[in-house]
């Protein structure tokens, strides 16, 4: 008997339905990689280019995105009676707080100051702890955003003393707490900069790009795996005649 390749409808169209999926996803996270890539380049370039002051970066505009990560400097005076902790960052995996703490600009005007990550435990975030340098400030971090939730569950109810601690808070209900307009970013605090707590903005933002590469390398193997397998379950014996 000689082997006879014989596919089937059914069959060949499921796996070539799962062949297009995996080599989708695998696309996907290549894109993922270049991404992540670029990012590290975006953050690298800025990180050298010297702080821009806060009233030339103008970030209150919708098109402030394009401003973000880079390296800017305000003056201004922290506001130590009205800090928000951000609940569930996590920090080499230990669960803590990020501490926002109101900036309000000589110039006019508030923002949000990022001064870093306290652990979960009530000694770390005592207000004495928390306690931001007084009087006038020089403020110098990057422009970044609020962190965001991969799925936001429900609203953060309404709180009373202060500090408070929030759920991935949005803006607008920063803006209601605090009884301020609030840019729609925020600064991270510079590493060098005093009154900050851990302070490592890079490896909490994003995954990395070799991650990413391993993922699509993972999905291109899947679509290799279903394709052998749908030739082998296709090739059938033929029968041999006297």
């Amino acid at each position: 008997m000689s082997p006879r390749f014989h596919p089937r409808f059914w069959p060949t169209l499921g796996a070539g339905l799962l062949v297009l999926l995996f080599l989708a996803l695998a696309h996907w996270q290549a894109r993922r990689a270049e991404e992540a890539v670029a990012y590290r380049v975006r953050l690298e370039r800025a990180a050298r280019l010297p702080a821009k002051p806060w009233r030339i970066l103008r970030p209150r505009r919708a098109s402030w995105s394009r401003w973000r990560y880079r390296r800017v400097v305000v003056h201004g005076v922290y506001n130590a009676r009205r800090e928000i902790l951000i609940e569930e960052m996590y920090n080499q995996g230990r669960n803590g707080y990020d501490v926002l703490t109101p900036l309000r600009r000589l110039s006019g005007g508030w923002v949000l100051v990022d001064r870093g990550w306290v652990p979960a435990r009530e000694s770390a975030i005592s207000p004495r702890r928390l306690l931001p340098p007084a009087g006038s400030r020089t403020v110098i971090g990057v422009l970044g955003r609020l962190p965001r939730p991969a799925v936001r569950l429900g609203r953060n109810p309404p709180g009373s003393g202060w500090p408070q601690k929030l759920l991935f808070p949005r803006r607008t209900g920063l803006e209601h707490r605090l009884d301020v307009q609030l840019p729609a970013a925020i600064i991270l605090l510079g590493p060098h900069q005093p009154g900050g707590f851990v302070r490592r903005w890079v490896p909490r933002t994003r995954m990395g790009p070799w991650r990413h590469w391993g993922y699509a390398a993972q999905w291109l193997l899947l679509a290799v795996v279903v394709v052998v397998v749908w030739m082998f379950l296709n090739v059938r014996r033929g029968e041999s005649h006297d």
